[in-house]
């Protein structure tokens, strides 16, 4: 039998790992499974990766977080509630074409990450409780057809917004993101 599903919490606190590889496997990872890890560096994600859900906070708090290859899990279309939230020395993430939406915190307190790529499919960025808080954004790739930014955003002053040349116009016109680089 494979895995297929990590349960809530499994690894909370693991401060002995360093390094998570997820097998293709995992269909499911539930809640802050692998939140608050002190010593985690790096989560690598199985090629053909099967993984199409997350829990909320799964990633939560992992403050040395340097690199995870979440961009090669297809099925994935949510990035939910404070997924990388408090992930500290993360600098850049890749996401999926698969991923549609992006919940509330996702990024809340990356205080490292100078640079995020959406995939194709992207179609809601939520920003209730601060998507984008305190992350010194520099670069957004917004590489869909859809325009995903459904009120006002607090994003950095000096981002320099990529995105898809269909969309130009739309986004020099649009209250939220008129005044930002594009």
């Amino acid at each position: 039998s494979l895995l297929t599903t990590i349960m809530y919490r499994a690894f909370q606190n693991a401060d002995h790992v360093r390094q998570l590889t997820i097998p293709s496997s995992v269909t499911t990872i539930e809640a802050e499974a692998f939140t608050n890890i002190d010593s985690l560096r790096t989560v690598t994600f199985a090629d053909e990766s099967q993984l199409a859900t997350l829990g909320d906070a799964v990633f939560c708090d992992n403050v040395r977080l340097e690199s995870i290859n979440i961009e090669s899990c297809s099925l994935l279309t949510a990035i939910p509630y404070n997924t990388f939230a408090g992930c500290q020395s993360l600098k850049s993430l890749k996401l999926s074409d698969a991923v549609q939406t992006v919940g509330q915190g996702a990024f809340y307190n990356t205080k490292s990450m100078t640079e995020i790529t959406f995939g194709t499919g992207l179609t809601e960025l939520n920003d209730d409780w601060g998507l984008f808080y305190n992350a010194p954004l520099q670069k957004m790739v917004l590489r869909g057809v859809n325009y995903p930014f459904p009120r006002d955003y607090n994003l950095p002053r000096d981002i320099i917004l990529y995105v898809h040349p269909d969309l130009e116009e739309e986004y020099r016109s649009n209250n939220c993101t008129k005044d930002y680089h594009i």
